[in-house]
């Protein structure tokens, strides 16, 4: 088995000519450019078995060629990188097995010792058919950058499905020999010269997306995987790494103006500020301030979108229904359409920006090798096991959140907004290190727990949104609008009782809940 360690940055036409024509990446090169065209089959089973396990199978020849050796690659996902070298070299590490074959079609014999394996027995290579496959011209520039032997791939090229394709104009950054830390050293230098983007999907993914025609929709939160025997530094990069993730999958959703890619894309910035919090102790550098500082601009600009199709959704579109005879209501909606169709475009704005493209980078390639991973003070911090930090973090959020219980229904609208981000916090938290404790018992305790608080989140989320949605109204001018607004006002004040005692219940279950950790 090897460990591929790889990094892929997206790029424009002229993003890719401009790297090419860097002169210090010349110097740096070992030797010149090999260009080479790539036919890649990727294979899989009719109802997709090796893709929801994680597992890609390819048949890799060159394209000049239509006869000769053939290479089957074998790759597994993150999750199966947990242990030994993979778990060493970092966020970017899968395992590969690579083969040469004599033909077009995989041979299973050859995968006796691979992640694929458990999923098909030897016999079973009737059952793969390809799925899709890609066509790719490849420059190759061998870099020696830190101790580090580095091949930079620039790909142009199209993924093929069913009579559909896709354009490919990418960079892969892929380590030979060496630190880990030169992939993170090369993409920082040549980002600051070419407008690259943090891509979060493999040519697999986008292949297996374009074969099965799998709409465009928001992409919500997965759970990480991690390994018990990792370091609190290890496992912050892949929780980190999930978020980012998560917020970077939605970006084009959001450019079109979809309110619901807008929503998930502020759920992974606040599961990214969650995590972050999760680690403060070991993130006490300048860049990581510069990363929360950055995460807070865009769940700005992003948030009057959300608000305000909230309050359309929820609570004005049932009063017209239940009321349609009301014309003030009908004013007010498209009142409030006018604010919604701005905040659109304030949110499609912040993500089409060049500072959005540089916050993801930036992002990125501080999870992969910021400050924060060198820093002689916390070096002890990063180097604990998280099994032990994860049952600490726990117990402290939740020791701090049932204190702040004790008098729930007295609280201000600002100080249940605070608990209800505390609740949130907690529950992302019990989310991220959801697969250190896997004993069945556990995980029907954590269940139980995450049930609790997504409850309790629930109802102080809609005590936040009636206290928004009353900052709006005080804020509205116009006579007719107003008195639409003092009616859907009154509306969800009647709820504020109910929601109170349902929060106050909710906290008294968490208070009597078993720590499913311990």
């Amino acid at each position: 088995m090897g460990v591929e360690v790889e990094l892929k940055l997206n790029a424009s036409a002229r993003a890719l000519r401009e790297l090419e024509a860097l002169p210090w990446l010349r110097r740096l090169a070992a030797r010149d450019g090999e260009r080479r065209t790539l036919v890649s089959v990727y294979f899989d089973t009719a109802n997709a078995k090796l893709a929801r396990h994680g597992v890609t199978l390819r048949v890799r020849r060159d394209g000049a060629k239509r006869s000769g050796e053939r290479i089957q690659t074998i790759k597994a996902g993150a999750a199966a990188a947990g242990a030994g070298a993979a778990r060493a070299a970092g966020p970017f590490a899968r395992p590969e097995w690579e083969a040469p074959i004599p033909s077009d079609r995989p041979v299973l014999a050859l995968a006796a010792h691979t992640a694929l394996a458990p999923l098909l027995g030897p016999k079973s290579a009737r059952k793969l058919q390809p799925v899709f496959e890609t066509h790719i011209r490849r420059t190759i520039i061998p870099v020696r950058l830190a101790r580090s032997d580095i091949e930079l791939a620039i790909d142009r090229g199209t993924i093929r499905a069913g009579g559909r394709t896709e354009r490919v104009s990418e960079v892969e950054l892929e380590l030979k020999r060496g630190d880990p830390h030169g992939i993170v050293l090369l993409a920082q230098r040549i980002t600051k010269r070419c407008a690259l983007r943090y891509g979060p999907l493999t040519k697999a993914e986008r292949g297996y997306a374009l074969a099965h025609r799998i709409a465009n929709r928001a992409t919500g939160a997965t759970t990480p995987t991690l390994d018990k025997r990792s370091s609190a530094a290890d496992a912050f990069q892949v929780i980190g790494f999930s978020c980012l993730r998560h917020l970077a999958l939605n970006e084009d959703l959001v450019r079109e103006g979809n309110p619901q890619a807008i929503h998930q894309m502020r759920v992974g910035l606040r599961r990214l500020q969650a995590a972050i919090a999760c680690f403060q102790e070991m993130l006490a550098d300048p860049e990581s301030e510069h990363i929360r500082a950055e995460s807070k601009w865009l769940r700005g600009a992003l948030g009057p979108a959300r608000d305000l199709e909230v309050l359309i959704q929820e609570s004005i579109a049932p009063l017209q229904a239940a009321q349609p005879q009301r014309r003030e209501l009908a004013a007010l909606r498209a009142r409030i359409e006018v604010q919604r169709r701005r905040g659109l475009r304030l949110a499609r704005s912040a993500v089409q920006s060049e500072r959005y493209r540089r916050f993801v980078l930036a992002t990125a390639l501080w999870l992969a090798g910021g400050g924060w991973r060198t820093r002689r003070g916390t070096a002890p911090l990063r180097a604990r096991r998280i099994v032990g930090l994860a049952r600490r973090i726990l117990d402290h959020r939740t020791a701090r959140l049932r204190r702040k219980f004790r008098r729930v229904d007295m609280l201000s609208a600002d100080q249940r907004h605070k608990l209800r981000i505390a609740a949130k916090q907690l529950r992302y938290a019990t989310e991220f290190f959801s697969s250190l404790f896997t004993a069945r018992q556990r995980q029907a305790r954590r269940k139980q727990f995450s049930a609790i608080l997504k409850s309790l989140q629930d109802d102080l989320g809609k005590l936040n949104d009636i206290s928004v949605h009353g900052r709006i109204a005080q804020a509205e001018a116009a006579r007719q609008a107003s008195f639409a607004l003092g009616l859907v006002a009154g509306r969800e004040q009647t709820d504020v009782e109910p929601l109170l005692r349902a929060a106050k219940k909710a906290g008294s279950r968490l208070k009597k809940a078993p720590r499913f950790w311990r």
